[in-house]
């Protein structure tokens, strides 16, 4: 599926697969478990961003 993102969706699909790849080095080099959340106002496209996000990661 293709999505129109905003400016600002742009900017926090980035910043959560620069997160995803920090989470995966830390448990692949430590066994660190670590999360992070996608948090914006209602009707921002966190369900939008979060599909992006999955999209890049070939999901």
């Amino acid at each position: 599926m293709k999505f129109t993102l905003k400016d600002y969706q742009e900017e926090a699909v980035r910043e959560a697969l620069i997160n995803l790849r920090k989470a995966r080095r830390r448990w692949r080099e430590d066994g660190d478990m670590h999360a992070f959340s996608l948090t914006a106002a209602t009707g921002a496209g966190k369900t939008v961003m979060a599909a992006a996000v999955s999209a890049a990661n070939g999901n």
